[in-house]
């Protein structure tokens, strides 16, 4: 039996904690080793990085039953089973966050009619498809630069370690100071001025990969203001996009991890064929993926605006 804990204990928050952790640490672990994997196997980059799309391309195929099963039988059941070799921390500090009143009958027309309503909504199509565009171009950095840094740029691994290090770690300390900002900033000109700030750096990343040869130094500070962008509006507007969904948010959930994971495995895809030893069709990629994000949030803005905290949700 699970202890009994508050909702506001620190140990759920390190719960969750562990299992983002769990869930996103391959990436980081996996993708320096790319270049050996390569050499191993003797096939191509891109077919190395097809694994990792095969990879998201195996969260999209969940993701699109786990939201609707938790909306029906509680979330702490379904994270239950789906981690059924790390759920220690689980079983003993997670609570039920979706009391028994408020749960849905699951069943394949609920389902279809429940997606349906997500996808007729143009609130919720155009904010997460400009999530999705403004946050792919940070996975397929992360599958790029083992090669471009560890081969092409001949970067020793243990300077490379430090070059993927700051960006991944200034990606999750921003992340972390985000919540206390929350109520005491203006959500409106934040989030305006974060994809204004991440469409600046990838542009300077697209003239950076045209017009002037690879630097992992050049490279990586650019990333690193293009992360500093990306962070308010996929740690805010996430959550804003389920409260304007209050009775829909495990189905709303999973399409949102589905449509992610299959544009990040398609972007990464692409960015292996596309790949030539150097970061010039890359970088170009990338800024076609914010520039598509950031017209895309612009709409959503515009249909009723992003508010975080105890502001008014958007329309849908």
């Amino acid at each position: 039996m699970p202890f009994k804990i508050s909702k506001n204990s620190p140990l759920i928050f390190i719960s969750l904690l562990v299992l983002l952790i769990f869930c996103w640490i391959e990436v980081d672990l996996y993708a320096p080793a790319f270049p050996q994997l390569r050499r191993f196997f003797q096939t191509t980059e891109e077919m190395i990085q097809m694994t990792l799309s095969l990879n998201f391309l195996g969260y999209f195929t969940a993701s699109l039953m786990v939201g609707p099963l938790g909306d029906r039988y509680g979330r702490r059941p379904v994270i239950l089973a789906g981690s059924a070799l790390a759920t220690f921390g689980i079983l003993l500090f997670l609570p039920e966050s979706h009391p028994a009143e408020n749960r849905l009958p699951f069943s394949l027309g609920l389902l279809g009619e429940n997606y349906g309503a997500l996808l007729r909504s143009r609130f919720f199509l155009t904010t997460v498809f400009g999530l999705v565009f403004l946050a792919t171009p940070y996975f397929v950095f992360i599958a790029t630069i083992p090669f471009l840094f560890l081969e092409t740029l001949r970067l020793p691994m243990s300077q490379y370690v430090y070059f993927q290090g700051v960006v991944v770690g200034l990606f999750a300390l921003l992340s972390l100071m985000v919540p206390s900002l929350v109520g005491k900033v203006d959500s409106r000109k934040m989030t305006l001025g974060s994809i204004y700030l991440s469409l600046s750096a990838s542009f300077l990343l697209c003239l950076h990969a045209l017009f002037l040869p690879d630097g992992a130094m050049a490279i990586t500070l650019l990333m690193c203001l293009f992360v500093m962008g990306t962070v308010w509006p996929c740690s805010c507007i996430f959550t804003v996009v389920f409260e304007a969904f209050p009775g829909l948010k495990g189905s709303a959930c999973a399409m949102f991890s589905s449509i992610r994971m299959i544009v990040m495995a398609s972007a990464i895809a692409l960015s292996g064929h596309l790949y030539n030893d150097t970061f010039k069709w890359v970088g170009v990629l990338m800024f076609i993926q914010v520039l598509t994000g950031f017209h895309l949030l612009l709409y959503a803005q515009r249909m009723g605006g992003f508010q975080v905290g105890k502001e008014s949700l958007p329309m849908h």
